[in-house]
């Protein structure tokens, strides 16, 4: 992950909990009638079972709610460092597979994995 000075600052004291990823361009999406006309109330699909979210509400964070789960993590270690001084040794200590060894190459365009 990458972070700016602020955001490993906030992290230690506490203060940041989460982090956001810009979400890149894509096309729109639209839905429409198939068979012509407006779209009527009635062509809406419906199923029982319990709303969860609805757009336009406001929700309470509550801190330490939920179970723990693979998608939950404990932040043990903040370093800065730039992303193309990443050595050999290194990827493979943060889980690149030796089973890869001599596939990975730096060209004139970076570094990649050619599988």
């Amino acid at each position: 992950m990458q972070f700016t000075k602020d955001s490993i600052d906030a992290i230690k004291s506490g203060d940041k909990i989460h982090t956001r990823r810009p979400v890149k361009d894509g096309e729109m999406y639209a839905f429409i009638n198939l068979n012509g006309g407006e779209w009527h109330q009635s062509e809406v699909r419906t199923a029982k079972g319990r709303l969860k979210w609805l757009a336009g509400n406001t929700y309470a964070i509550v801190p330490g709610r939920g179970k723990k789960s693979v998608g939950r993590i404990r932040i043990t270690a903040i370093r800065r460092e730039r992303l193309w001084d990443i050595t050999e040794q290194d990827a493979i200590a943060e889980g690149l597979s030796q089973a890869l060894d001599g596939k990975a190459r730096r060209t004139a365009h970076g570094n990649f994995i050619d599988l």
